[in-house]
């Protein structure tokens, strides 16, 4: 499962981390620069020297050596943003595949990312989020693992929060496996539900609906937050009934799975 902590990742206690490296593997600032001083600089900078050049979209892996609470590090190599005509989304969520790819070749149940490139590779925090999302979410819906993303900013974790809760709705597989969760605490029946209420709902009563009652409630959602035209009222006017009396099928005590 994906969650998102506001944490540094050289504090994550997964078994392996992610460091958002550059094509030589060399030692740099912000995130780099914190995992190569806490795994310990020579060590770490050796392994990977015999590891470079790494391209583009794809990673690598070494030992964790000074990071106790971790078996390997993973070095992903994200874009530099040029405006977004050099496919810089497309190696960006092939940085997040390569990564998870060597995490499961390498038997890891957990790994924590950094929000890879968003920082002086200046990918706009957006897009970051965005492809980050769902790299990770769809690879969740095939594999166990943990996924944290270990995020120090306030500001960016919300940000990330938001456009999970926009990106899950995409992925019905991820939403089955939540199911259960006694993680997720539900509005009451009959209070107003917003659209992070309306996810944590369907992981948990999905069964409740038929597959197209589900996807209608995942288009609603969809079109709720890609809207760039209608003010948020004017939206809301012309979603509500189609919306409430699903969410009302949805939260209906007396329900059970096999009703739909």
């Amino acid at each position: 499962m994906v969650t998102i902590k506001r944490i540094s990742i050289t504090c994550l206690s997964v078994d392996a981390v992610v460091n958002a490296a550059n094509e030589q593997l060399l030692e740099g600032g912000g995130v780099c620069g914190a995992i190569f001083a806490a795994a310990g600089s020579s060590e770490l900078q050796v392994a990977c020297d015999a590891l470079s050049p790494c391209k583009t979209g794809s990673a690598v892996i070494t030992p964790a050596f000074g990071l106790k609470n971790n078996k390997y590090i993973i070095h992903a190599v994200g874009p530099v943003w040029k405006g977004g005509k050099s496919r810089e989304a497309m190696k960006l969520y092939s940085a997040y595949q390569k990564a998870l790819a060597l995490a499961e070749e390498n038997n890891c149940k957990s790994i924590g990312f950094p929000l890879i490139s968003a920082g002086i590779f200046g990918v706009p925090l957006d897009i970051a989020w965005r492809k980050a999302l769902q790299a990770c979410i769809s690879f969740c819906c095939d594999h166990d693992m943990e996924i944290v993303f270990a995020v120090p900013d306030k500001k960016i974790r919300e940000m990330g929060e938001r456009i999970f809760q926009e990106q899950i709705m995409n992925y019905p597989a991820y939403l089955k496996k939540m199911v259960g969760s006694e993680n997720i605490q539900l509005n009451p029946v009959g209070e107003p539900l917003g659209t992070s209420d309306v996810m944590k709902n369907v992981s948990l009563y999905g069964d409740r609906l038929s597959d197209h009652e589900r996807m209608t409630l995942a288009l609603l959602e969809s079109i709720r937050g890609m809207n760039q035209v209608m003010t948020r009222e004017e939206l809301e006017g012309q979603l509500i009934n189609l919306e409430q009396p699903l969410l009302a099928k949805l939260l209906t005590k007396n329900n059970s799975p096999s009703d739909s």
